[in-house]
């Protein structure tokens, strides 16, 4: 269902790509799930995904519920699940960022650069200028 979600959202077919990725979610949200590190790495794919669709879609509050979900998932300790982790840690930074709700979006950019220091930087200047938009083309 995650495969056929996000090729579907490459070709741009958003609704049907949104309802196998929210189909892939429930799935992997039932208790006891997710156990593997593939099914995590799945979870949090599945959520950023689903996030951007809504996003593209104009429902940003339906997109924030997802990247919210996603948050409150335990750090991976798989290392590439750790990078999906982080970049929707950084979108959601971004979305927060942009709809004002600049103090619940600092404790993300703290978890950032916790896990990657270089990011202050790019974080503070992002902030300073006002530009926290991050592309919705996002290299998944």
């Amino acid at each position: 269902m995650v495969v056929l979600g996000n090729a579907l959202m490459q070709k741009e077919m958003l609704v049907e790509a949104r309802e196998y990725l929210e189909c892939a979610i429930s799935k992997l949200s039932l208790p006891g799930h997710p156990i593997k590190v593939e099914e995590v790495d799945l979870l949090i794919q599945s959520s950023q995904w689903t996030a951007l669709i809504c996003i593209k879609q104009g429902n940003e509050a339906e997109g924030l519920v997802h990247l919210e979900r996603m948050a409150t998932l335990q750090e991976p300790e798989d290392p590439q699940s750790k990078v999906h982790y982080y970049k929707g840690l950084l979108l959601l930074w971004s979305i927060l960022h942009r709809a004002n709700r600049r103090e619940e979006a600092k404790k993300y950019a703290s978890r950032m650069v916790a896990y990657d220091p270089s990011l202050r930087p790019l974080l503070e200047q992002l902030e300073k200028r006002g530009d926290v938009a991050i592309d919705l083309k996002v290299d998944y």
